[in-house]
């Protein structure tokens, strides 16, 4: 039975249907057919052609976007002001990635199991537009070469973009979701090109997946729309983040809560609904009051400007000298990446096993595949830690 989303918040009851050590019998069942889908798709090995348009492809080594000169510090990249000695080295891979090394790449912070269960439960547990959900993500990563975005991280960003803080973290909601701000007065996307918009959206999304730790999966927006006008609302882009939310990060989002009042959003309101997913539409809440909002927020984890008391104001930092020192390891990196993909493939291995396993060997196979599943977690941070350039919420300390 699907609870309310106000009714479970009000219970403090996470949602944990069709997660990891929540499944039925069905739902395991479906998930090992899906996983022999997936095996199928990177055991083939297909080089993804990265790409550079208008609106996609997110590497350093893209072509430079296409700044409106309306305002021209946001022609200004943190890379241009931080010192040198705190940049990421050059990213080296010139070769284009497959569907094998754009899974593993997708999941080196992730549980393999959680990450395929978003897609199926997003997908209402149909193996076949799952199967063609995963093809698709794996292949829009490798075409975007998100490794590269992440490699580079702030340093190839907009500074401005940055220093406005938006989609900013801060606190975490009353079921453990961290929650992320948006004042949509400070969008401007006049003020840049969409891929440069696309790319700054991306890697917040990316960072924000840093914040997962099951049991909890998901991340919690508030917009604040006060003072919104319509030149901070662009049709197009917007049109392209709710497809990169459907198809491409599904199931993350817990809670969208518009704070404030604007005769603008009103406006264009029911226009957003249409575009939205019926599941998403349902997560989406208009507090009325301070009271109301507590539901959802505790008032210790609310920011001050949103009627809270948790006193916390954004500061951009730049990044700092010798921050990504681990990077300029060549040997230890090439080490952690072959450590990483052997336990990787021994998982896979295991895993279809699990996958035609009869109930009698069922528990052995099944302790099997979690002893090698967790070694795979760690190595996979180990590699991340040498393939991702530190962010601010590392220099805050949040991140590790």
């Amino acid at each position: 039975m699907v609870i309310p989303v106000r009714e479970r918040y009000e219970k403090l009851e996470l949602d944990r249907f069709g997660t990891v050590g929540h499944l039925t019998h069905e739902q395991e069942i479906i998930l090992k057919q899906f996983w022999l889908k997936v095996l199928a798709i990177i055991r083939k090995n297909e080089t993804i052609k990265r790409i550079s348009t208008d609106s996609e492809g997110f590497g350093k080594e893209d072509e430079k976007a296409k700044y409106s000169t309306k305002e021209p510090e946001y022609t200004k990249l943190v890379c241009d002001v931080c010192p040198k000695d705190s940049l990421p080295p050059d990213y080296t891979s010139g070769k284009d990635p497959t569907f094998y090394d754009s899974f593993c790449q997708a999941l080196v912070n992730d549980h393999p199991d959680t990450f395929l269960l978003k897609l199926l439960r997003a997908r209402k547990w149909d193996i076949q537009n799952a199967e063609t959900m995963i093809h698709n993500l794996l292949e829009w990563r490798g075409r975007n070469s998100i490794s590269e975005l992440i490699w580079h991280g702030e340093s190839d960003l907009n500074l401005r973009y940055l220093k406005k803080g938006v989609g900013m973290s801060a606190g975490k909601d009353r079921l453990g979701h961290p929650v992320m701000y948006i004042k949509v007065k400070d969008l401007s996307p006049s003020d840049q090109s969409i891929k440069e918009s696309l790319k700054n959206t991306v890697y917040l999304i990316e960072v924000a997946r840093l914040f997962f730790q099951t049991p909890i999966e998901k991340v919690s927006l508030v917009f604040d729309i006060k003072d919104m006008s319509l030149k901070n609302i662009d049709w197009y882009f917007f049109k392209i983040f709710l497809k990169y939310l459907a198809d491409y990060y599904p199931e993350s989002l817990a809670l969208v809560i518009i704070y404030s009042s604007s005769w603008v959003f009103k406006s264009v309101w029911n226009i957003i609904k249409g575009l939205l997913d019926p599941v998403v539409a349902s997560k989406v809440i208009f507090p009325k009051n301070a009271q109301e909002l507590y539901t959802y927020i505790d008032k210790e984890q609310l920011l001050v400007d949103y009627e809270g008391t948790n006193s916390y104001k954004f500061n951009y930092i730049l990044p700092e000298p010798n921050e990504n020192e681990l990077m300029f390891q060549t040997e230890e990196r090439e080490k952690a990446v072959l450590e990483y993909k052997t336990k990787m493939d021994e998982f896979l291995k295991v895993t279809e096993k699990w996958c035609h396993l009869k109930n009698d060997d069922k528990d052995n196979v099944t302790l099997e595949r979690k002893d090698i599943l967790d070694k795979v977690m760690i190595s996979g941070k180990q590699v991340d830690s040498y393939t991702r350039a530190r962010t601010f919420y590392h220099r805050l300390g949040i991140l590790k």
